[in-house]
C-alpha cells in the first residue's frame, strides 16, 4: 500500500533515507514523505522537498523488483503537483549498486534524459589531514557556521543539518566573506557540500585556506582510519575541478559523477 507517511510511523521508515534527511521526516510543511507497506511491514520510502526536489527513494531488499519504487515516485509526483510544484527534479550518483534501478524508474516515469551535474570524489581523511597544503595553510579569521545568523548564512548557503564541527565562515574586515559547509551523510562519512567565496575573492587563495581549516577540524565519527570525506564539485566549476586535480587527486579512492534529471508536472 502506498500513502503519505503518518507521523506516528516515522520511526519504522527512518532507515530508508539518508541520515542527513531523517530529521526532515518530521517537517511536514517543507517535506513530502510517501511510504510503501507490504503486509503491514515498512517496505519503501520516497522523500521530496515541497519545491519539487526528490531527495531519496528506497525499497527494502525483500520487496524490490515489484514496482514499488516506481509507485513511490508516481505518488511523489502527484503530491508535488498538488502542492504547486511545476517540475520535479532529482540527482543521483553513478557507480552505485542502485544506479541502474534509479535510471529504470526514471525512464518508466518519462523523466528527461539525465545529464552530468557534479564530480564526486572520496578520500580517507587521515592522509588528507597530513597533506602539506593542509598543514601549512594560512590562518584565517573563522567563525563556526552555526554562530552566523541565518540571514548571513543565506547569502552563501542556506542548507540545514550541517556538521557543526567543521562548517565554517571566514571574515575579512569583520564581514562574512565566504564559507565551507559540510554534512554528515553516513557513519564515518562527511560530505564537503559547499565552498563559497564573496565575488572577487574566488582566486585569492582564501578558499583553499578555508578548506584546509575545515579538513583540520574534520571530526571522527568512529576512528580516524575509517573516517572519509566526499567533495562535490560542479562540472562547470573550473576552479574547484582544478583544486581537486592539484590538491586531492593523490588521496582519492573513488571518483564518480552525479546525474540530474527532471520532469514537468
Amino acid at each position: 500500500m502506498i500513502g503519505l507517511l503518518q507521523p506516528e510511523h516515522t520511526g519504522r521508515y527512518a532507515d530508508l533515507t539518508f541520515p542527513s534527511y531523517r530529521a526532515a521526516l518530521h517537517s511536514a510543511e517543507s517535506i513530502i514523505a510517501v511510504s510503501a507497506s507490504v503486509g503491514g511491514a515498512a517496505a519503501g520510502l520516497g522523500l521530496a522537498r515541497i519545491d519539487g526536489d526528490v531527495l531519496s527513494i528506497a525499497v527494502r531488499d525483500a520487496h524490490r523488483r515489484q514496482g514499488i519504487g516506481r509507485a513511490l515516485l508516481a505518488r511523489l509526483e502527484e503530491e508535488l503537483s498538488a502542492a504547486g510544484a511545476r517540475a520535479a527534479t532529482c540527482t543521483y550518483m553513478t557507480e552505485n549498486p542502485s544506479t541502474e534501478a534509479v535510471e529504470k524508474i526514471l525512464r518508466a516515469r518519462n523523466w528527461e534524459t539525465p545529464v552530468e551535474r557534479m564530480l564526486v570524489c572520496r578520500a580517507p581523511i587521515a592522509p588528507v589531514k597530513k597533506a602539506s597544503w593542509v598543514q601549512t595553510a594560512a590562518s584565517l579569521d573563522v567563525v563556526p557556521w552555526e554562530e552566523v545568523p541565518r540571514a548571513g548564512r543565506a547569502a552563501f548557503d542556506s542548507s540545514e543539518g550541517f556538521e557543526p564541527a567543521n562548517s565554517l565562515g571566514v571574515r575579512i574586515g569583520g564581514g562574512l566573506a565566504g564559507c565551507v559547509v559540510t554534512h554528515r551523510i553516513a557513519r564515518s562519512l562527511l560530505r564537503y557540500t559547499k565552498l563559497a567565496m564573496r565575488p572577487g575573492l574566488e582566486k585569492s587563495g582564501i578558499g583553499l585556506a578555508l578548506l584546509a581549516e575545515a579538513i583540520r577540524r574534520h571530526p571522527n565519527d568512529t576512528n580516524e582510519e575509517e573516517e572519509a570525506g566526499i567533495w562535490d564539485v560542479r562540472m562547470d566549476n573550473r576552479l574547484m575541478l582544478n583544486l581537486v586535480r592539484r590538491r586531492l587527486q593523490p588521496y582519492l579512492t573513488r571518483v564518480s559523477k552525479t546525474m540530474g534529471s527532471r520532469k514537468l508536472l
